[in-house]
């Protein structure tokens, strides 16, 4: 069983709605929302992050493209992958809030030795809400039902393989889209991601220890890159997003100071994107150990 409430790739691709709202309509509230008084209807359920980024493919192209990842080049599926989350937000939260520990590979165990993993919980001061209303999920209905109970959360686990260097966000309302429906959130700049193929390399692989499985070669490799030029771009957005603001409301005898500051702020992003790319930069030359 790949997922709770979907068991093969046609029925993704046929996927028409959840809990009787159509797809169309889901994709757009899984968009960005900075402002959500914006949308007085549903502003519960936006984020203004995005559970796709504004750069993102449709819904149904992440869902089906981490579906041939998580089936064809993992070999797993997607309750395994939930159901191994539960179990280490379980044990951070008998823990504490931050546990470390060695963890044999949960999908491989012949490929792996033990990998040292830092677990961490971390709670929000106010939920989030599902842009997909009730769990469990009800697929292809015409009309929600009053059945279920409405999901949301306040709580994220973070996992650091720091061997590796990756770190994982994974907020817990994102295990059950991942248990239900096989969605990982989706955009390459987006926090909250959970790319499969990523949490897998951080579960189970430290560099120098063994050969990496040819997966990660392959196709992860492929991801950090994507993932490293996504950011800096959106790193590069939200600066001119910021200079525009200063220079539409900017009066003409404060010109020459903001320039100076612009000029600052300017060195100061680009310190922050060459960082960035170093950062994954030095991910990749660890996967190709």
């Amino acid at each position: 069983m790949m997922s709770k409430r979907l068991r093969t790739l046609d029925d993704v691709k046929t996927l028409a709605s959840i809990n009787g709202v159509p797809i169309a309509v889901l994709d757009d509230l899984c968009r960005p929302l900075p402002d959500r008084t914006k949308d007085p209807e549903h502003w519960r359920q936006r984020s203004s992050a995005g559970f796709l980024t504004g750069s993102s493919p449709s819904l149904i192209d992440v869902m089906m493209d981490d579906w041939i990842r998580v089936a064809g080049v993992l070999g797993t599926s997607h309750t395994h992958i939930a159901d191994v989350l539960r179990t280490l937000l379980s044990r951070v939260e008998r823990a504490g809030p931050e546990f470390v520990c060695e963890e044999r590979c949960w999908f491989r165990p012949e490929v792996n030795p033990p990998v040292v993993l830092k677990l961490q919980r971390q709670r929000y001061n106010a939920p989030q809400w599902s842009p997909f209303g009730t769990l469990p999920m009800r697929i292809n209905e015409k009309k929600d039902s009053a059945d279920g109970k409405e999901h949301c959360w306040d709580e994220e686990l973070i996992i650091t393989n720091e061997a590796l260097g990756l770190q994982m966000v994974v907020a817990r309302g994102v295990i059950d889209f991942i248990d239900e429906i096989g969605f990982y959130e989706g955009g390459d700049d987006n926090p909250y991601r959970v790319d499969p193929l990523l949490l897998i390399a951080t579960l189970t692989y430290a560099p120098g220890m063994v050969e990496p499985p040819h997966w990660l070669r392959a196709e992860a490799v492929e991801r950090i890159k994507r993932i490293a030029d996504s950011k800096v771009e959106s790193m590069k957005q939200e600066a001119r997003s910021v200079i525009t603001e200063i220079r539409s409301n900017l009066r003409k005898e404060d010109a020459e100071d903001a320039e100076k500051w612009i000029d600052d702020f300017l060195a100061h992003t680009q310190a922050q994107q060459d960082q960035e790319r170093a950062h994954w930069n030095t991910i990749l030359q660890r996967l190709l150990k």
